[in-house]
């Protein structure tokens, strides 16, 4: 960028600067001054990269450049982040980022040397594939071994760069180095190294790693910690409030759950806060196990947690009532119970799902699953059509009974299929003999091109090719177009003979939400700042699906997910008791740096970073992760041993009739 010479000279001068932008893509970006110009590098991962524009409107660079430059050029390369497999053979070599690149750094310098190596081979020694193996590819695998560290390192720096302690710390010890300049300044030559790529990784992880390093960096860290230990006892309010404060969490699903947990074992009796909970249920329903309890792994009760259970219950009050309205203006919130007043609110109330217009004779065989309610309807259905089906005499009538079809292929469709595809072919095919395994079928429906939209690819793919494998049929950029008594027609062109369709297409928010006189996204969700704040009403937070929280990479709304939720609902319940003790409110960060989808009783997929791992040790993870998220002992013991139980004996296929 063309800026002028006298302001480079001013706010840069001889100086590199480096940014490292907590809770960002961004791994760091740096401003280089060379005369009237500065060479801006931005250098970002994930899925979705960050832009060059992104970063300099970002405040913390802001700061440091003018209002206005001249943009003179520019280029946005994807960087190489692995060696190839095979860059060999009989009279042919690949060299440069075709084969090995230093990570993120010099390919221009790896080009050369990579070049050189396989020309000193094919000169020197031959161009036979022995000949690279032996001269060429130690030269690469050197390369490769060195990226190894850069991999540790750049993590490092990434956990590093999100922590305001740790990012301190290295500023304190580089700065350090700075004022003495007669040290070996370890620390200021890594930073160095790191940014510009003038040592290799390896030498940058010892003068960092090393010993030495590691017991100067512990005691920053006990000094610092010590330091703002007395700080915040200095700052601590010593006078009780006057009156209480009045803090009323609408929900009891993940996000009112969780505020509720965070908020109320960090509060003290000298702040004088008033907790109030009010949700239609009497319990925390831990959705992500509805499919289970749907078909038969899960009993009923063992994923509802009762909220009177919940530690700390001296220090909330519980209402169960329904929620009718709430008055921002006026701060209260009308129930059948009663009206409550706030001075903090936080709306958890969850989300409907988003279904298009039924009539009466339509409903009897569309299903939802939202609810426990839902699930014990959807597992009765399923076993009356098997026990409707085994003595149905005509053939066409025997077809429709035992055809589902299931629409939306996002997490809740896919584990959804999956499990009522083991659910009929592993249990209910067993007792019900007068039926064919070929009689039944299964059909997954899916507006986008891809199932799983947002899934990694390879994911994605390996989802797709075991869904196949289990006999399910895909309609893929398809949607259901009418439900009638005698079936589903899918495009309005294919006719499906059907009595049973589960719609797992979408969801909305809450009614209550969604007549807010706020502003609100297509859904219903209302709108929140970076602090999970109404923008315009000031303590009234809104987290999980009531939520509209813009993704700052990609510009759309984070999605609808249970561990959203839940980090959400920390950040709420922390700039509660931030405000309330007159601290800086805590912006929420978003992040998808894992994903994991169960398919069926013995298979899932898992990725954590660039760690993918399929079929049985991703679903050892699924269960090990989710029996650990579930509330309370006493149902983690007893869902642990439903799911052992159901793949010993079978999943439950008891018929209640509800009617009764």
């Amino acid at each position: 960028m063309y800026v002028g010479s006298e302001f480079v000279s001013a706010r840069l001068g001889a100086v590199a600067h480096a940014f490292l932008i907590p809770n960002s893509e961004i791994i760091f970006g740096t401003l280089v001054p060379k005369g009237p110009f500065i060479n801006v590098s931005v250098l970002s991962a994930g899925h979705r990269p960050i832009s060059v524009k992104s970063f300099l409107t970002h405040e913390m660079v802001r700061k440091v450049l003018p209002d206005r430059y001249e943009r003179c050029c520019g280029c946005s390369p994807k960087a190489v982040v692995g060696n190839a497999g095979n860059y060999f053979s009989d009279r042919f070599v690949a060299v440069g980022d075709a084969a090995v690149s230093r990570l993120y750094k010099d390919g221009l310098g790896s080009a050369l040397l990579t070049s050189r190596q396989a020309a000193w081979t094919a000169v020197h020694s031959g161009i036979a594939a022995q000949d690279f193996e032996h001269h060429y590819r130690p030269f690469c695998r050197a390369i490769s071994r060195d990226n190894a560290f850069g991999h540790l390192l750049f993590g490092l720096n990434k956990r590093a760069k999100n922590s305001r302690t740790t990012l301190l710390a290295q500023h304190r010890l580089v700065s350090n180095e700075q004022d003495n300049t007669r040290s070996l300044q370890p620390f200021t030559k890594s930073a160095w190294g790191l940014f510009t790529g003038s040592y290799a990784y390896r030498t940058i992880a010892w003068m960092s790693l090393n010993p030495v390093s590691l017991t100067k960096l512990s005691a920053v860290f006990v000094r610092d910690g010590l330091r703002n230990y007395r700080q915040r006892r200095q700052d601590q309010p010593r006078t009780l409030f006057v009156g209480s404060r009045k803090v009323l969490i609408l929900g009891s699903g993940f996000g009112g759950a969780y505020v509720l947990r965070y908020l109320v074992r960090s509060l003290n009796k000298a702040e004088n806060v008033e907790t109030t909970m009010i949700s239609n249920e009497n319990f925390f329903l831990f959705s992500p196990l509805l499919h289970e309890v749907a078909m038969g792994g899960v009993e009923t009760r063992h994923i509802a947690y009762p909220i009177r259970r919940l530690q700390w219950r001296d220090r909330f009050n519980f209402v169960q009532t329904d929620v009718q309205k709430v008055d921002l203006q006026e701060r209260r919130v009308v129930t059948a119970a009663g009206t409550y007043t706030f001075d903090y609110l936080v709306m958890a109330l969850g989300s409907v799902s988003l279904l298009p217009e039924f009539n009466e004779s339509q409903r009897g065989i569309v299903f939802t699953l939202k609810t426990l309610h839902d699930s014990m309807i959807m597992r009765n259905h399923i076993i009356s059509v098997f026990e409707q089906a085994s003595r149905e005499p005509d053939d066409e009538r025997r077809r429709q009974l035992l055809t589902f079809v299931v629409c939306g292929a996002g997490y809740t469709g896919v584990q959804v299929v999956t499990e009522l595809s083991d659910f009929v072919h592993r249990t209910l095919m067993r007792f019900y003999k007068a039926i064919g395994r070929d009689a039944v079928r299964i059909i997954l429906v899916e507006t986008e091109p891809k199932i799983v939209a947002d899934l990694h690819t390879r994911l994605g793919r390996y989802i797709m090719n075991h869904i196949k494998a289990a006999g399910i049929e895909v309609r893929l950029r398809s949607h259901v177009t009418t439900v009638s008594e005698s079936g589903i027609e899918i495009n309005g062109e294919e006719k499906v003979p059907s009595a049973t369709l589960i719609w797992v297409a979408g969801v909305m928010a809450n009614p209550v939400i969604a007549a807010l006189n706020t502003p609100r996204d297509s859904l219903g969700r209302v709108v929140v700042n970076e602090y999970l704040e109404l923008p315009d009403i000031p303590s009234i937070y809104a987290v999980g699906d009531c939520a509209h929280f813009e993704d700052e990479a990609t510009g759309h709304a984070v999605p609808p997910r249970a561990h959203i939720a839940v980090r959400q609902a920390k950040i709420a319940a922390k700039n509660i008791l931030a405000d309330i003790r007159g601290y800086e409110k805590t912006p929420y960060r978003y992040s998808q740096n894992s994903e994991i989808v169960s398919l069926g009783a013995s298979r899932a997929v898992f990725r954590f970073g660039n760690l993918r791992i399929y079929g049985f040790p991703a679903k050892l993870i699924w269960l090990a992760a989710y029996s650990l998220l579930v509330t309370g002992s006493y149902n983690r013991l007893r869902i642990i041993n439903d799911w052992i139980l159901s793949r010993m004996f079978g999943r439950d296929t008891t018929f209640l009739n509800l009617s009764r």
